[in-house]
C-alpha cells in the first residue's frame, strides 16, 4: 500500500549543532519549515517566496545560508538538492526493478524496456493506451506506475500539448522521471511554475503607458487664443 501523504525531512540534530541561532528563534524556525514544505514538492524548480514570510526571519535565514534568495522573488533551500536527489535515485531504482527482475537497476535515464522484455501484464497496459500516441509522457507514466493513467490524469497530460506544443510529452516525461515518487504531482507543480514565469515575462515586457500631463491653467488652445487677443489689443493701442 502506497503512502500518498506529503512530507519533508528535517534533520534537527544538524540544525541544533550547525544553526543554533535559527533553532532558538521560533519565528525563523517556523518560516524555514514553511518554506521547506513549499519548496519540496516544486523541486527542482525554485519556488516563489511566500507572501507570509517576514523580513526579519528571512534575513536570519539568508545570513545563516539556510536559504538562498534568487532573482524574480524565488529562493532555494540549502540541502534540498542533495536530499531530493537521494530520494529520487531510490525511487528510480525501485521503478527500474519493477521492469528488470535481476541485476542492478541502471542509472538515470531508465530506458523503457523493449516489448520482448515486458511481462504480459505490462504489455496489456501498453496496449490499453491509444495506438497512435507514442508519447514519451504516457510511456514514462506506465514505466513508473505500471498502470495506464486515469481519465483525469490523461486529461491533464493532454492539456500540456496546448501550452507546450510538441515538446510537452518530452518535457512531462523528463519531469516524471526526475520525480518517480510523485510523477503527476511534479508535472502539475512544474507546469504552474512555468506558467507563472511566462506571465511574469509578459508583464515585464509590457511598456508602461505614458500618462498625459495636463498643464495647469487654461488648455493650450485657449491659452493660444488669449495670447493672440492680447497681441491684437496691444497692436490696436500702438
Amino acid at each position: 500500500m502506497t503512502d500518498d501523504r506529503k512530507y519533508v525531512r528535517v534533520y534537527y540534530n544538524d540544525l541544533i549543532r550547525d544553526y543554533s541561532s535559527i533553532w532558538g528563534d521560533d519565528a525563523a524556525l517556523a518560516t524555514w519549515l514553511r518554506m521547506l514544505a513549499t519548496a519540496d514538492p516544486m523541486w527542482p524548480t525554485p519556488p516563489e517566496l511566500p507572501r507570509s514570510v517576514r523580513p526579519r526571519p528571512m534575513a536570519s535565514l539568508t545570513s545563516s545560508s539556510l536559504v538562498e534568495a534568487l532573482p524574480s522573488g524565488r529562493y532555494r533551500m540549502k540541502g534540498l538538492d542533495a536530499e531530493r536527489g537521494k530520494r529520487q535515485q531510490s525511487a528510480r531504482n525501485a521503478a527500474a526493478l519493477r521492469w528488470h527482475s535481476e541485476g542492478i537497476a541502471p542509472a538515470y535515464p531508465v530506458a523503457m524496456p523493449k516489448r520482448a522484455e515486458q511481462s504480459k501484464d505490462e504489455q496489456s497496459i501498453m496496449r490499453a493506451l491509444p495506438s497512435d500516441d507514442g508519447r514519451a509522457d504516457l510511456e514514462a507514466f506506465v514505466l513508473l506506475t505500471r498502470r495506464a493513467p486515469t481519465s483525469r490524469q490523461r486529461k491533464l497530460l493532454d492539456g500540456l500539448l496546448d501550452r507546450h506544443d510538441l515538446t510537452g510529452p518530452a518535457w512531462a516525461a523528463d519531469i516524471m522521471m526526475r520525480h518517480p515518487d510523485d510523477p503527476i504531482g511534479a508535472v502539475i507543480e512544474a507546469d504552474k511554475a512555468w506558467r507563472a514565469d511566462r506571465i511574469a515575462e509578459a508583464q515585464a515586457a509590457e511598456a508602461p503607458k505614458p500618462v498625459p500631463r495636463r498643464s495647469r491653467g487654461l488648455p493650450e488652445s485657449t491659452r493660444h487664443i488669449m495670447a493672440e487677443m492680447q497681441k491684437l489689443e496691444a497692436e490696436g493701442h500702438a
